[in-house]
């Protein structure tokens, strides 16, 4: 009998997933990639939360990242607005 099974690593090399499913392996390293890539964000928070913690708020974050999208956009489009507005206040400062 032949078994393959696939091991999801973190970036320092701990072993964070082990499955025989490829698809699931892939998309739990697709998930571990972007939570690693919100870690920054949370530990610039000022928070005083252990790394254990932090990780599992971005893998939390990162699961529901839907939501979280949905959540934000009316304030990501309310600060384009914003800034779009504060340009053109600018160039119309600069051509009087």
């Amino acid at each position: 009998m032949i078994k393959i099974e696939f091991v999801v690593l973190n970036s320092k090399g701990e072993e964070k997933m082990r499955t025989t499913d490829e698809l699931a392996a892939k998309a739990y390293d697709l998930m571990l990639d972007a939570a690693e890539k919100v870690m920054p964000i949370i530990e610039s928070s000022g928070l005083e939360l252990t790394e254990k913690q932090t990780e599992d708020l971005a893998i939390h974050l990162v699961k529901h990242g839907e939501a979280v999208t949905a959540a934000l956009a009316p304030a990501v489009k309310g600060a384009a607005v914003v800034k779009r507005a504060r340009k053109k206040n600018t160039e119309n400062i600069e051509q009087e």
